[in-house]
Formats: structure tokens, sequence, C-alpha cells
């Protein structure tokens, strides 16, 4: 349980924490595989639970903590964007 925002942000201080969108991707090399890589896809589950059914909104775990910037299909396709 935490602050979403504050964890995007917390990026850009600390070096060793990576976290700059809610979902992203990135690539990694395959050591020996001749320049072939696999794509990393990152999601917030958190964000994503109960999103499918509209009747499960309520029933959400830290509800208290979620935004309309950060949850949902429109939030979702921003953070893409």
């Amino acid at each position: 349980r935490g602050n979403i925002t504050a964890l995007l942000l917390h990026t850009q201080r600390s070096p060793r924490w990576r976290l700059p969108a809610l979902y992203y991707s990135f690539q990694l090399l395959v050591p020996g595989n001749a320049g072939r890589h696999i794509e990393v896809v990152m999601a917030d589950s958190v964000a994503l639970e109960g999103a499918m059914d509209p009747e499960l909104v309520e029933k959400r775990r830290f509800i208290e903590d979620y935004t309309d910037a950060h949850v949902g299909a429109e939030a979702g396709h921003r953070h893409w964007e």
C-alpha cells in the first residue's frame, strides 16, 4: 500500500528506483544471441484490480488511494500515450 504518485515521483530522486509510469515497457538484450532481445512489459497490478468488472470497483483494496489520474481505462490509455 502506498501513494502511487509518490512512487512515480521517486523515480526522479533515486537512481535505484525505476517506475517512470504505471505501465511501460523496455527491451533487454539476450546475451550470446546475436542481437536478440526480449520485451519486458510492466503493469501496475494494483491499478488494474477490479478494472474489468464495474461491480468490483467499490470492493477494491485501498479504494481511498485511487484517483482518476491513475485508475481505469482512460488513465490506462493516457499512460501509454
